[in-house]
């Protein structure tokens, strides 16, 4: 079975959540959500449907990027049918 893609979603400025429609479809379902944020602007969860996805990388950008964060979360046999993914940060 070949991995498919299946949307991708980008958001500019907001507040302190940020919260996004996203469907999920078929057998064998894995949910990634990359993020790519500035600072110290570390999302405090990442949610999917109400259920906590797991950090899986986190690396500090340098060079040009310097002090921006580039985080992977998952989730493994998300619900499908179109839920909510919500990331909430501290500040």
């Amino acid at each position: 079975m070949s991995i498919a893609f299946n949307a991708s979603n980008h958001s500019g400025f907001f507040t302190t959540t940020l919260t996004f429609a996203h469907t999920t479809a078929g057998s064998d379902r894995y949910l990634f959500v990359h993020l790519w944020v500035g600072g110290g602007d570390i999302p405090t969860a990442v949610t999917y449907a109400g259920v906590s996805m797991t950090l899986l990388a986190g690396n500090l950008m340098t060079g040009a990027a310097a002090g921006q964060w580039i985080r992977t979360y998952g989730l493994v046999n998300p619900a499908s049918g179109t839920n909510n993914v919500s990331i909430t940060f501290a500040n």
